[in-house]
C-alpha cells in the first residue's frame, strides 16, 4: 500500500487542476511519496520540571535582544516581506481569527486565566486538532501530492512561564477522548514500541512531552547498534511507510500509513538540542513548527475558561475524533475549490520566490523548505475544524480556509526567523539589501526607493519588497511611497507576464538623465 502526501520537486509544483473539487479515492490509487529536498489551573504554581535555574549567560527576552533577521542572507530584489525585521514583526502574534469564535474564546481564556501567552495554548491545540483528524481525511493539491494534518510542534519559554499549565489546557480534551478517537496518546518511549502502537492505531498516535529536550536527548539511547530514532521521526513526518525489526515479538512491525502529531515544549537553554548543525542539516529541525512568545509578566487571576468554550473546543474535537476509525483504505479527500485553487497557485509563486531569494543559510533554507508542505495541512486542518463548527462550511476548501490558514503560516514564518535569527546573529550588516551607508542614511525614502527601483532591471516590485530592502517601515509606508513615484511620474503599475498582480517599475518614458538622477538619490 503506497501513499502520496509529499509534495512534487518544486519544477511542477503549479502544474495544477483548478476544476478539482472534494471526492473520495482509493487510497491505493495514490503513487508513491516523493520525500522532498513540520480541575482548572489557575494558579501561579510552577511545573516541577520547570524549576531548574536557567543559565546566566542565556537570556530569553526577545525585547531585549534583537533577534530578527534584517532582510538577512536574501538576493536583492527577491527576497519577500516575512524576511524583514519590521514585516515579521506584525505576524508575531498567534492569529487567534483563524479559529471559529468559541474556540478561539477558550484559547484567549485559557491563557488569561493561567497569565501566558496565547501561544502557549494554541500552537499545541493545533497538533491536538490536527491528530483527531488523523489518517481520516488527505488534502490534495493535485493527484500526486497530498498531505495529512500532521503538525510537529514546539513551543518555547523560560522556566516558570506557565508552559505546562498551558499545554495540558490544550491537550486534555484529547485526552479524555482517546478512546473513541481510536488514536493513541504516548509520552515516554521507544520508537520501536511506539511503531507497534502506531500499527495497532491505524487512526494516528500524538507524542506528548511537556520537555521535549529530554526527549531529543533520549534519541538512541537503547539501541545497542544500527538504526536511528531521528530518522523514525523523519519518516513519520513525511508519511512515508515505516517498517521496524525487532528482537521481541513481533519481529517486524509495518506501518503502511503513519500518522504522528508531537507536541510539547522547550527552554530555552537546550534550544540548541533541536537546532544544533546535524539536526538543521538533517531537516528535523525544519520539521518543527516553533513558536518563540516574548516574555510576559505573570499575574493572579479569578479568571476561568467559560463553560461555552470549554464545551465549544470539546464538541469540535469529538466531531473530528469521529471522521473516521483510520481503518479504511479511502480515507476521506478534501480538495480546493476553484477559487481557493487560484490562490493557492498565487501564494506558491510567491513562496518559491522567498526560497529562490535565501542564500547561504541552511537553517531558514530548510525550514522554509516545508513550508509549502505546511501551509497545506493547515488548510486542511483549518476547514475541517470550520466544518465541525459551522454547518455552513461546504465539502471543498473555501477561500476563508486558505486565508486563515495563510495567517497561520505567516505567523509561523515569523517565529521561525526570530528563533534561526538568535541560533545565528544574524545582522543587517550580513544582507546585500541593507545600505548603511551615510549617504543612504540621508536619502528620503521616496528618493531611495526610486533608486533601488532603478536598479532593478524592469523586473518590477510589489510595495512589501520595499520593506525587505527595508525602506519602508511597514506596508502603509510601503503603498505610500510607491503612489508617490506614480504621482511623480517616476513609475508605473505594469502587469507582468505570470504575476496576478501588477508591479511597480520605472516608466519607459523616464529619461536617462532622471534614471542617473534618482541612481545618486536626487531628483531633477
Amino acid at each position: 500500500m503506497t501513499i502520496a502526501q509529499i509534495g512534487p520537486p518544486r519544477a511542477d509544483a503549479t502544474e495544477i487542476d483548478p476544476t478539482t473539487v472534494s471526492k473520495q479515492e482509493d487510497w491505493k490509487k495514490a503513487p508513491a511519496p516523493q520525500v522532498r529536498r513540520d480541575p482548572e489551573d489557575t494558579s501561579l504554581t510552577v511545573d516541577p520540571d520547570e524549576t531548574q535555574n536557567q543559565p546566566s549567560e542565556l537570556n530569553d527576552d526577545l525585547s531585549a535582544t534583537p533577534v530578527l533577521v534584517e532582510a538577512a542572507h536574501c538576493t536583492n530584489g527577491k527576497s519577500a516581506e516575512l524576511l524583514s525585521a519590521e514585516s515579521a514583526k506584525e505576524n508575531l502574534d498567534f492569529p487567534l481569527e483563524f479559529l471559529p469564535e468559541m474556540i478561539g474564546k477558550y484559547v484567549d481564556e485559557a491563557a488569561e486565566s493561567i497569565s501566558c501567552p496565547n501561544d502557549y495554548v494554541g500552537v499545541p491545540m493545533l497538533a491536538a486538532l490536527g491528530a483527531a483528524i488523523g489518517t481520516s481525511c488527505l488534502i490534495e493539491i493535485k493527484k500526486d501530492w497530498r498531505e495529512t494534518a500532521s503538525l510537529y510542534t514546539m513551543v518555547i519559554g523560560r522556566s516558570g512561564s506557565a508552559k505546562s499549565p498551558a499545554f495540558e489546557k490544550s491537550v486534555e480534551p484529547l485526552r479524555s477522548l482517546e478512546k473513541a478517537w481510536g488514536g493513541v496518546i504516548v509520552n515516554d518511549t521507544t520508537v520501536e514500541a511506539l511503531a507497534v502502537q502506531m500499527s495497532e492505531h491505524p487512526k494516528g498516535a500524538i507524542l506528548l512531552r511537556d520537555e521535549l529536550s529530554a526527549w531529543i536527548k533520549g534519541f538512541n539511547q537503547y539501541k545497542s547498534a544500527g538504526g536511528s530514532d531521528e530518522q523514525f521521526f523523519l519518516e513519520a513526518w513525511s508519511g512515508s511507510p515505516i517498517k521496524i525489526n525487532r528482537k521481541t515479538k513481533p519481529k517486524e512491525v509495518t506501518v503502511p500509513r503513519p500518522f504522528l502529531a508531537i507536541a510539547g515544549g522547550i527552554q530555552p537553554a537546550v534550544l540548541s538540542d533541536l537546532v544544533s548543525e546535524d539536526r538543521v542539516l538533517s531537516g528535523f529541525a525544519a520539521r518543527f513548527l516553533l513558536a518563540y512568545p516574548e516574555s510576559q509578566k505573570r499575574s493572579y487571576t479569578e479568571n476561568v475558561i467559560s463553560e461555552r468554550a470549554e464545551t465549544a473546543y470539546h464538541k469540535t474535537l469529538s466531531r473530528l475524533c469521529k471522521l473516521s476509525d483510520g481503518t479504511t483504505d479511502s480515507p476521506r479527500i478534501v480538495c480546493f475549490s476553484p477559487a481557493s485553487k487560484k490562490l493557492w497557485v498565487e501564494w506558491i509563486g510567491e513562496h518559491h520566490e522567498e526560497v529562490d531569494a535565501l542564500v547561504d543559510d541552511s537553517a531558514l533554507l530548510a525550514a522554509w523548505g516545508k513550508i509549502d508542505g505546511y501551509m497545506a495541512r493547515l488548510i486542511l486542518i483549518v476547514h475541517l475544524v470550520r466544518q465541525a463548527s459551522e454547518s455552513s462550511v461546504g465539502e471543498s476548501v473555501d477561500q476563508e480556509s486558505f486565508w486563515a490558514a495563510e495567517d497561520l503560516i505567516n505567523y509561523f514564518k515569523a517565529q521561525a526567523i526570530r528563533v534561526y535569527g538568535k541560533r545565528r546573529g544574524w545582522s543587517c550588516s550580513s544582507s546585500p539589501n541593507c545600505d548603511s551607508s551615510p549617504q543612504s542614511a540621508q536619502l528620503g525614502k521616496v528618493e531611495r526607493a526610486a533608486a533601488w527601483l532603478a536598479k532593478q532591471n524592469g523586473q518590477g516590485i510589489r510595495p512589501r519588497d520595499l520593506q525587505t530592502a527595508r525602506i519602508a517601515r511597514d506596508s502603509d509606508e510601503a503603498k505610500g511611497i510607491c503612489k508617490t513615484l506614480v504621482e511623480e511620474n517616476i513609475a508605473e503599475w505594469t502587469e507582468i507576464p505570470g504575476k496576478s498582480k501588477e508591479r511597480l517599475r520605472l516608466k519607459s518614458a523616464v529619461s536617462t538623465q532622471q534614471k542617473e538622477s534618482v541612481l545618486r538619490g536626487g531628483a531633477e
